[in-house]
């Protein structure tokens, strides 16, 4: 190994606890919004299929998320939101 692989497999070691609980804390949130998604989007899926005038709003949401880029609609809610819970 060189002296450069040596160093990064020290720091790794050093820090494990560090990073399994990164690693552990993104899987979960990972687990989180998968399982929201999956409910979420079932239920509109269910309901706009039962009801004409939700199916028009759900269409109309969903034109208006993949128009707008995502990078956009963080920073539109980054401020607002930061406000609302007391961060600024």
């Amino acid at each position: 190994l060189q002296p450069n692989e040596l160093a990064m497999f020290t720091i790794a070691i050093t820090y494990r606890e560090a990073i399994l609980s990164g690693l552990t804390t993104t899987l979960l949130l990972s687990i989180i919004a998968w399982g929201a998604g999956l409910i979420f989007g079932t239920t509109l899926g269910y309901f706009s299929q039962r009801c004409v005038s939700l199916s028009r709003i759900i269409e109309g949401a969903n034109f208006f998320f993949f128009s707008v880029p995502i990078i956009v609609l963080l920073f539109w809610l980054h401020s607002p939101l930061q406000v609302g819970w007391g961060v600024v």
